[in-house]
């Protein structure tokens, strides 16, 4: 599996759960950094969504965290200032990101 290509399919789909219109979400919303240690993925848009939508940030970004499918992943999520979503992938996970 290409992790970077998993990980932002499940958190475009987390956002159209989230919202019930969704704006379109661009490729540079995302971070990837698997030589990081550890690795991690970061949602870096939630401002962008607040703006389109009206939402409150706060709210929308538990929202996202919430409707987040990482149930096969070792991994933490975090909302940093509500303003970005931060996944964490723990040590030991064999996930190839090939």
């Amino acid at each position: 599996m290409n992790l970077e290509r998993e990980l932002t399919k499940r958190f475009k789909t987390a956002i159209r759960k989230s919202l019930p219109r969704c704006p379109l979400i661009g490729p540079k919303w995302f971070d990837y950094s698997p030589d990081g240690k550890p690795a991690h993925f970061r949602f870096t848009r939630v401002d962008k969504l607040v703006k389109a939508t009206g939402m409150n940030a706060k709210v929308l970004a538990k929202r996202i965290a919430n409707n987040l499918d990482l149930e096969d992943l070792n991994a933490d999520v975090k909302i940093i200032q509500d303003q970005e979503i931060r996944l964490t992938l723990k040590q030991g996970k064999s996930v190839s990101s090939e």
